[in-house]
């Protein structure tokens, strides 16, 4: 909003730009893409582009920048999603496969509950020592951290 001079009706169609990108995303190329990807490619693919795009957000100083980042976030997201949902179904037992999935989403739940604080205070931490976009280059690097994560479930394919 302070780079680009933007009020509450420009961020709302920003986030509908990035919902549309992500029901495309879900919609449309998930299941083309799934049939020529394994779930822990489209994880990685996945964690990648969302890392490229909180990098990308917070070097953003221009309305192209900005629509590319958050493209590249909308898609990440759109592929970790579903991706994380279906390797816990495939790694769960038949019987525990309601609970699993139900603790995946809690976990969800809770860091989209918990991500937004944090980001502020990292934020403000990083204006207070002239770092702009420091919460999403944070964010960035914690994902780096969860690569390796992926490449292990990547390599054990069954």
């Amino acid at each position: 909003q302070i780079i680009l001079n933007y009020g509450p009706f420009e961020t709302g169609l920003l986030f509908f730009y990035v919902g549309i990108v992500s029901v495309i995303t879900q919609a449309a190329m998930i299941p083309i893409l799934s049939k020529k990807y394994s779930p822990q490619t489209l994880l990685f693919m996945g964690l990648v582009c969302v890392c490229f795009g909180l990098t990308a957000l917070a070097l953003s100083i221009s309305l192209p920048g900005l629509l590319t980042s958050t493209a590249l976030l909308a898609f990440g997201g759109g592929l970790v999603n579903p991706s994380v949902s279906t390797l816990i179904s495939l790694k769960s037992s038949a019987q525990e496969q309601g609970a699993s999935l139900g603790i995946g989403q809690s976990v969800s739940s809770l860091a989209r509950v918990v991500s937004p604080s944090m980001g502020t205070y990292v934020d403000e931490f990083g204006i207070s020592f002239g770092i702009r976009g420091l919460a999403f280059y944070a964010a960035a690097a914690f994902i780096l951290i969860t690569l390796p994560a992926a490449l292990i479930l990547w390599r054990k394919k069954e």
